[in-house]
């Protein structure tokens, strides 16, 4: 079974939660080091690659113009671009795309303008300038005048559609650039290395507000009444990072942070929603500044709101976009939930000011550099703003959900070969952000936090308002080491090679010598063997034979606590013992460690820090097991995470796996308590007629105690993580769980709160619903669909609509299904609402028989990349004739963007259908055998 099946939502703040794609192309067969350098080095220069510039034309500064069109949903524009040319040239190439190019000249300083023949190549997205006269290497200025559309595919410059207060009908024009899209709004050397700056001015209807990167110049009024608005040259940047945003916005109340300006923009009746964002703006500003040490490369920052945005937030220089959902927050009814996403979403985007926007990869294959960092970024950011969110622990989660992608034959490296926007595209992933992030985490262990620190500051201040490459970040690192740490040869293997390895402990006490084994990890158990190594660090936590007496009172003060009040995180308990065994680097095969004064079972990967699973021998796993309270939360969170893992390939008992479910009846801290919660999903699949009532009996008999001590209501005092802890028992109990008593609650919440939504807390509004669609009828849908087209705030938009997945009758499925492409839904939604269809137990072959009916449909309806999503759910099916299925109809049926995602969803499921064969039967034997587990053993 697929871990993201069971902890899908555990990456915070990351625009990737749902994005499943990669290169496997490039992965396959890169098992080292060595290969993936002679790849590279086989491969042709970037620069011939047939979709990539030639370097020889440089922009320096783009003077552009754009007059849209709201009735034909078109706009003009022209382009006056300083240029260098460094070689004799005749022809200029440049990129564009859905552009018509109706005139190109260039200005010379010997022969004066000189008009160019122009060629578009559609299959490369580029233009050919050819010239009569030969240009020689020098200073110009092209010229250009061209037309498009105001797409509605959410890339380029496109249309967003909205209803305001009148219930009209409105439009904004909005941008979205990276990764390839800048081309489909104006011509442009729209790769990351062609960093220039850019003068915007936009000719627009008056009642328009308009939004770019710079701050507005001026502002003036022609003799037809257009409005024209120029903006400031910006700093040097891509053209990736261009915004213009133009529509009938409205302003939140403006705030400064460290001098900078920072106001977040909303349609018309939306602005009270933006409080909570500008606050956490104004917080995090000063708090990265600082973490930096240099000034915010901008001299303003909006935060805009779009009704249509397909990603979740993008990080333009100084005017970050995002979709309604992950800015705006309705402070009465706002869930904790989003009050953590916004938070996540605006310190990653924020972040990239700097490490992205001042400093950029010098090419797609190195997108990890802005996104893995803005990801590691976010987490310390909200980890020192709200430390009660308790985010550092949390990026264990994060690793775990990249190790997700990264066991499958079908990953690829984090560097990967990028040829053209397809494989640009396909490089926004778990990879390059989760596992990124991680192996940026494990490395700042390794060298210590404020070298570190050091390191980024100087690979920024020595790139700043340039491009770098992976090397480079690795040279700033290993410099403020002061070259003790071979970072570069560290890292090598981590970025260039696909895939992580298992760390095999075969021998560890009673002897003084710690026996090791690596090797890549695969979670197919038919998986072929790899001779990959890495350079593991590794530090031990040594376990203690016996609680000292004090921490087996602060234990029990913990539990008596939990008992009386609610679940809670224990404060200074199980502490590790006095000894420790330093971290220390394997990078052979096989090999052996000394573990000092050892005496005992260690845990090896110390706070989960090492982006690499554990595998004990069973002794020493059923010691782990005993002594569980003494890890840390994040050495658990990684111990159930390797569990799964290990089970699920077939490397361990499947029952080491069940047993830890046990564990919920002692556990008190909140967030290993929700991965535990989760881990309950894990044996429904494998459920027959005859085992399901015993399935649904275990689940009441575990969870139900823990329900009872958190409630339906969050009680003061409370961790916060108690909120998002309440919302999973609940969900588990009202759905596979079957609990009549939950159940009942939630209808009987459900028509209060339908009656009145300030009558039951947020944080179990989203539990509620889900419980009642999950055992709803007719009368339910048609309540949910009302409220849905009803709601003001985007999260109860957002949550009402989600909820429709939820319904398991027939059909009621049906109806959802005709809404997915009635038209009704909006572009960014539909794909997504199709997804969980097609993850839903209950529900997916019905999905799957509409996904096939419809495939063609479906590919004109939804955005371009929208496919790869739908794909992507379909990792979710484990029958085996599901995997022929699967493989049959997509060996006809291209998927857009999505090559990469379409071959890990077939090995998910392949894992998944291996996972059946082996331990299905064994899986129902344990449940049964424990639906009556008396909790008081």
């Amino acid at each position: 079974m697929n871990f993201r099946k069971i902890c899908s939502s555990l990456c915070l703040f990351s625009m990737l939660a749902s994005i499943t794609s990669s290169r496997p192309s490039s992965a396959k067969g890169s098992d080292t080091v060595a290969a993936a350098v002679s790849a590279s080095a086989n491969s042709k220069p970037v620069e011939q690659d047939s979709a990539r510039l030639p370097l020889s034309v440089r922009p320096t500064n783009y003077a552009l113009t754009f007059e849209p069109d709201a009735k034909s949903f078109t706009f003009k524009g022209t382009a006056n671009i300083n240029i260098t040319i460094s070689a004799q040239t005749s022809v200029i190439v440049l990129n564009a795309a859905d552009l018509t190019i109706s005139e190109a000249s260039i200005r010379t300083p010997k022969d004066g303008l000189q008009n160019a023949t122009v060629q578009l190549e559609a299959a490369k997205e580029q233009a050919r300038l050819s010239f009569k006269s030969q240009l020689a290497p020098g200073q110009y200025v092209l010229n250009l005048r061209f037309k498009g559309s105001l797409n509605d595919q959410l890339r380029g410059f496109y249309r967003s559609a909205y209803v305001d207060e009148k219930g009209s009908t409105k439009y904004m024009f909005v941008t979205q650039m990276e990764p390839t899209d800048a081309r489909r709004m104006f011509p442009s050397f729209d790769e990351p290395a062609f960093k220039s700056t850019f003068q915007i001015t936009a000719i627009v209807d008056p009642q328009y507000t308009v939004i770019s990167n710079a701050p507005v110049a001026k502002i003036e009024r022609q003799g037809n009444g257009k409005k024209v608005v120029a903006f400031d040259k910006t700093p040097v940047m891509s053209s990736y990072l261009v915004a213009l945003i133009v529509g009938d916005l409205k302003a939140s109340q403006s705030k400064t942070a460290n001098g900078i300006p920072i106001t977040v923009w909303t349609t018309p009746g939306k602005e009270s929603l933006a409080e909570c964002a500008l606050n956490t703006a104004v917080e995090i500003l000063p708090v990265q500044e600082k973490y930096f040490g240099i000034p915010y490369p901008g001299k303003k920052l909006d935060l805009i709101a779009l009704p249509d945005f397909g990603a979740g937030a993008m990080e333009n220089l100084g005017a970050i976009t995002f979709r309604e959902s992950r800015l705006l927050l309705d402070s009465k009814t706002g869930t904790n939930f989003l009050k953590r996403v916004i938070a996540g979403i605006e310190a990653h985007e924020m972040a990239h000011q700097w490490f992205g926007d001042l400093v950029t990869m010098q090419w797609w294959d190195d997108l990890w550099l802005n996104e893995a960092f803005a990801t590691w970024m976010a987490t310390k950011t909200v980890n020192t703003i709200r430390p009660e969110w308790r985010a550092l622990a949390r990026s264990v989660e994060t690793r775990n959900f990249a190790m997700g992608d990264d066991q499958l034959q079908s990953t690829r490296p984090i560097h990967a070969h990028v040829a053209n926007p397809s494989d640009a595209i396909e490089m926004f992933d778990g990879i390059t952000y989760e596992k990124g992030a991680s192996i940026l985490r494990m490395l700042e262990v390794f060298v210590g936090e404020e070298t570190f620190q050091k390191g980024i500051h100087d690979y920024l201040s020595s790139h700043a308002f340039g491009n770098a490459k992976t090397e480079e970040l690795w040279d700033a690192i290993a410099t403020a080491t002061g070259s003790s740490v071979p970072v570069l040869e560290l890292m090598k293997p981590w970025v260039y090679q696909p895939g992580f390895p298992l760390l095999a402990i075969t021998q560890q006490s009673p002897d003084r010598e710690i026996k090791l084994e690596q090797k890549r990890f695969f979670a197919a158990s038919d998986a072929p063997s790899s001779k990959a190594l890495w350079q593991i660090p590794i530090t031990f936590h040594p376990l203690q034979s016996q609680l000292q007496p004090s921490q087996s009172q602060s234990q029990s003060q913990s539990q008596s606590q939990s008992q009386s009040q609610s679940v809670s995180t224990p404060a200074s308990t199980f502490t590790s013992a006095e000894q420790k065994v330093q971290t220390k680097l394997f990078t052979e095969a096989q090999g052996s460690l000394e573990a000092g004064d050892l005496k005992d079972a260690a845990f090896a990967n110390k706070d989960g820090s090492g982006f690499y699973r554990v595998m004990y021998a069973q002794q020493d796993f059923q010691t782990i097991c005993a002594k569980f309270a003494q890890l840390s939360a994040e050495e658990r969170l990684s111990f159930i995470s390797d569990t799964h893992a290990l089970a699920v390939s077939g490397k361990i008992p499947v029952e080491n796996l069940l047993n830890l479910l046990l564990k919920v009846k002692d556990e008190n801290d909140p967030l290993v308590l929700l991965n535990l919660v989760r881990l309950f999903y894990l044996p429904y699949p494998s459920m027959d007629a005859g085992s399901v009532p015993a399935y649904q009996r275990f689940v009441q008999v575990h969870l139900s105690p823990l329900k009872d001590r958190l409630g339906w209501d969050a009680k003061d005092g409370e961790p916060e993580l108690n909120k998002d802890l309440r919302s999973e028992v609940l969900t588990q109990l009202g759905t596979y769980g079957q609990d009549k008593k939950t159940i009942d609650e939630a209808f009987e919440k459900y028509h209060r709160y339908m009656q009145d939504s300030k009558s039951v807390s947020p944080d179990v509004v989203t539990a509620m619903l889900t419980a009642v669609a999950f055992n709803g009828s007719d009368a339910e849908y048609d309540e949910m669909i009302a409220a849905w087209k009803l709601a003001k705030a985007p999260e109860d938009e957002k949550r009402f609509l989600q909820s429709l997945t939820h319904f398991r009758k027939p059909e009621i499925v049906s109806k959802v299904l005709a809404l997915i492409v009635s038209g009704q839904i909006r572009g960014q939604d539909a794909p997504s609402i199709l997804g969980s269809l097609l993850e839903h137990f209950d529900t997916q072959h019905q999905a799957w028989e509409f996904t096939k009916t419809n495939w063609t449909k479906l590919v004109k309806q939804f955005p371009p990349t929208s496919m790869r999503h739908v794909a992507g759910a379909c990792m979710y099916f484990h029958r085996k004739s599901d995997e022929q299925e699967l493989k049959s109809f997509f060996a006809t049926h291209k998927v857009p963007f999505g090559e990469s995602t379409l071959a890990r969803a077939l090995e998910d499921v392949h894992i998944s259908v291996l996972y059946e064969e082996r331990y299905a039967n064994r899986v129902r034997q344990w449940v049964v055998n424990h639906d009556t587990f008396d909790l008081k053993q």
